[in-house]
C-alpha cells in the first residue's frame, strides 16, 4: 500500500471505496480528515485481459499443436510450402531397416520414441487446403496395395472400419487426392502406417523402394498433420475420431499414445459412443460407433497396464451402457439399411473380437491383485475363469476351425487370456510369506501356476508367428513374456522331466534366440543373472538324469544358449567376478533394461520371484 506525496491520486481511497462514497482523491482525503482516520491508498490492480481477437486464439491454438509435435519429437522448424524428399532418407541407420530382432521392452521399437524417428519428420506437411498435401501420398498403385495389405494383416483384429465402404473411399480419393478432406487423409495415412508395419524390412523394401523406418515415419507424421488440420481435439465426427483411433494403434505402447488414449475415450463420450445410438442414428453407424467404442477402451485397457504399474482396466462403470458388437460380416452391412441383420451362430470376420463381452469384463474385474489371498478368493477367481473359459467356448471356440489362420489366431488368443489370468491368479507372489521369507504352496496350486505360464507363452508366440501384425501383440510381449520366462526358469530348477517341462525348455531357448542381448550383454548385471539362474537350472536338470541312470545328452542335445552362457560363466569365473552378488534380490529394483527410458515395470514383484 502506498499514498503519493502531492497531487490527486488516480483512483478512491480504501476508506471511501469500502464506504462506496465519493473520494476527492486528496492525501489526506476530505472524508478521512473529518472521520479522522488513516487515508491509505492502495496500488489498483492491473485491468483485465481484453478479449483475445480471432486471430490470437488461432495462434494460441497453434501453438498447443506445436507442443504436441514437440512432445512427439517431430521437427516442423523447417516446413515449406512443397514436398521435398531429404537426403537424409537414404541416410537411415541400417539397425532401423535391417534388424527385425524385437526389444525386451515396449520402448525399444517404439515408433514415436526411436532414436532416429526424427531424420524424416521434417519432411511431412498439412496446410488446411494447402495444393502440395496430395503429394505425401503414395501412388494410386501403392495406395491399393497397402489397403490390401492393412486388410489382411490389421484389421481383422480391430475392425473399427467397414471395409466395402472404405475400400470404395479410397479408391475415389486415390484419383483425386488433391481434394481429399483432413478427416479422410488422417484415416488414409494412418491406415498406410499400420499396412508397413505389419510388413517386415525386407517386404517392405522388395514392395515399395523404401526402408521401413522411413515409410513409417512419414505416413505416421502425416497422419498427425492432417489430424491437426481437421481439429481432432474437438471433433464430434465418427470418421476423424476413427482416424485417431487408427493412428494410435500405430505404435499402441508409446507414452505419446498413453497420453492420448484418454482423450480419444474422453471425445468418444461427448460424441456419446457409451450409451445407445438415437432411434434417428442409422443402423450402419450405430454398429460402428459400438465397434470403436469397444477398440477405444482396450486400447485404454493397454495404455494403463503398460504405464501405470497396477493400474486396472476400466471399470464396467466407466465403460457404460453399451453392447458387444455383432458376430456379422462387413457384408451384412450396408449404410442404406433400416433393420439389424440376423446375427451369426459360429466364426465370422468378427471372430477375434468375440472375446470381448461384457461377461467377460466382469471376469476381469473379479481378478484380485491384492497380496496374500485367501483360499476362498483363489476358489472364487477361478471359478470366475472357468466361466470365462465356458463363455468363450460357447460363443465361438466350439466353432474354429485351426487350419483357418483367423481361426487359429482367435483360438490362441482365447486360451491366452484365459490361461494369462490363472497364472497371475496362482502365481507366488500373491501368497502369504512366512517369517524366514518362504512361500508354501500346495503341489497342485504350483502345477497349476507353471502350466498355465508355459500355455500363456505358448498360445502368444502363436500369435506372434501369425500372418497378422505383430505390433498388436506387444503389449503382452513385452514384461508380461520377460517376466513369465523369468518364473519359468526358477520353476525348471525343481521340475526335470515331462511335457510340459521339455516344452518350458523350448520356450526358454525361443527367448535366449529371440533376444540375444541377453546373451551378448556383459555389462547387464540383470542379464547376467538370469544366466546365472538359467545354467542353475539346467544343472539341476543334468543332475536328475544322472542320478536316473541317464546321460542328459542322450535325452536331450545341449541347447547353444546353454553353451554360450557357460562359456560366458567360466570367463567370469576366471576373472573372479562375484556373480553371487549379482543375484541379491535386493539389487534387482537397480537393474535396467539397455535403451529403456522408462519401462514402468514393477520390480518390487521381481524380487519374490528369485524365492523359488
Amino acid at each position: 500500500m502506498s499514498a503519493s506525496s502531492s497531487g490527486q491520486h488516480k483512483y478512491a481511497c480504501s476508506t471511501c471505496a469500502r464506504r462506496k462514497i465519493k473520494c476527492d482523491k486528496a492525501d489526506p482525503c476530505s472524508n478521512c480528515s473529518k472521520a479522522e482516520v488513516q487515508c491509505l491508498y492502495e496500488e489498483h490492480p492491473p485491468p483485465r485481459p481484453r478479449k483475445r481477437a480471432a486471430d490470437e486464439d488461432l495462434i494460441a491454438r497453434l501453438g498447443a499443436y506445436e507442443g504436441l509435435l514437440r512432445d512427439n519429437n517431430i521437427d516442423f522448424s523447417h516446413l515449406s510450402h512443397s514436398w521435398i524428399s531429404s537426403d537424409m532418407q537414404g541416410k537411415l541407420k541400417h539397425s532401423m531397416s535391417g534388424s527385425e530382432s524385437p526389444s525386451l521392452t515396449p520402448s525399444t521399437n517404439n515408433l514415436a520414441t526411436s532414436k532416429d524417428s526424427h531424420v524424416d519428420n521434417g519432411s511431412a506437411e498439412w496446410e488446411r487446403g494447402g495444393s502440395t498435401s496430395h503429394k505425401l501420398h503414395p501412388e494410386p498403385g501403392q495406395i491399393y496395395r497397402l489397403w490390401q495389405q492393412f486388410v489382411e494383416a490389421v484389421n481383422p483384429l480391430i475392425k473399427i472400419v467397414h471395409v466395402p465402404t472404405m475400400q470404395q473411399q479410397i479408391l475415389e480419393a486415390s484419383w483425386d487426392l488433391e481434394n481429399i478432406s483432413p478427416p479422410l487423409a488422417g484415416l488414409m495415412f494412418s491406415i498406410y502406417s499400420l499396412a508397413v508395419i505389419s510388413l517386415s524390412s525386407a517386404q517392405c523394401e522388395a514392395t515399395y523402394g523404401e526402408p521401413r523406418p522411413t515409410l513409417i515415419t512419414r505416413y505416421r507424421v502425416a497422419a498427425l498433420s492432417a489430424l491437426i488440420a481437421a481439429d481432432f481435439l474437438t471433433t464430434k465426427d465418427l470418421q476423424l475420431l476413427t482416424a485417431f483411433a487408427l493412428f494410435l494403434l500405430t505404435d499402441p505402447d508409446s507414452e505419446f499414445t498413453s497420453s492420448l488414449t484418454p482423450t480419444a475415450v474422453r471425445i468418444g463420450q461427448k460424441m456419446g459412443l457409451h450409451k445407445p445410438s438415437h432411434p434417428k442414428v442409422s443402423f450402419f453407424e450405430s454398429e460402428m460407433r459400438i465397434r470403436l467404442w469397444w477398440q477405444l477402451n482396450a486400447l485404454d485397457s493397454r495404455a494403463r497396464g503398460s504405464h501405470v504399474p497396477g493400474m486396472r482396466p476400466p471399470a464396467l462403470v466407466e465403460f457404460g451402457d453399451i453392447r458387444v458388437p455383432l458376430n456379422i460380416n462387413d457384408a451384412d452391412l450396408h449404410p442404406d439399411m433400416t433393420e439389424p441383420p440376423t446375427e451369426h451362430i459360429g466364426p465370422t470376420e468378427m471372430t477375434c473380437w468375440l472375446r470381448h463381452s461384457s461377461a467377460s469384463l466382469r471376469v476381469f474385474e473379479g481378478i484380485s491383485n491384492t497380496p496374500e489371498k485367501s483360499k476362498r478368493v483363489l476358489e472364487m477367481e477361478d471359478a470366475l475363469i472357468d466361466k470365462l473359459e465356458s463363455i468363450y467356448h460357447e460363443r465361438f471356440l466350439q466353432y474354429l476351425d485351426l487350419n483357418i489362420p483367423l481361426h487359429a489366431l482367435s483360438n490362441a488368443m482365447a486360451i491366452l487370456a484365459s490361461s494369462r489370468l490363472r497364472y497371475m491368479a496362482h502365481h507366488p507372489r500373491f501368497r502369504a510369506v512366512t517369517h524366514d521369507g518362504a512361500v508354501y504352496m500346495r503341489k497342485e496350486e504350483g502345477d497349476l501356476a507353471f502350466n498355465s505360464a508355459v500355455t500363456s507363452l505358448e498360445k502368444l508366440q502363436i500369435g506372434e508367428q501369425s500372418q497378422y501384425s505383430r505390433h498388436l501383440f506387444t503389449h503382452i510381449s513385452s514384461t508380461f513374456k520377460l517376466e513369465t520366462n523369468v518364473y519359468i526358469i526358477s520353476e525348471l530348477r525343481r521340475r526335470f522331466s515331462g511335457e510340459r517341462v521339455e516344452m518350458a525348455w523350448k520356450l526358454v531357448q525361443d527367448f535366449f534366440n529371440e533376444y540375444q542381448e541377453l546373451l551378448n550383454d556383459e555389462q547387464n548385471s540383470f542379464f547376467v543373472a538370469l544366466g546365472e539362474i538359467t545354467l542353475d537350472a539346467w544343472e539341476a536338470r543334468r543332475r536328475y538324469f544322472q542320478n536316473h541312470g541317464q546321460e542328459i545328452m542322450e535325452y536331450s542335445p545341449l541347447p547353444r544358449f546353454i553353451e554360450l552362457l557357460w562359456n560366458k560363466q567360466q570367463l567370469r569365473n576366471g576373472q573372479n567376478l562375484q556373480v553371487a552378488a549379482m543375484l541379491d534380490s535386493q539389487n534387482l529394483d537397480t537393474f535396467e533394461l539397455p535403451d529403456v527410458h522408462d519401462v514402468n515395470f514393477d520390480w518390487e514383484s521381481w524380487s519374490s520371484f528369485w524365492r523359488f
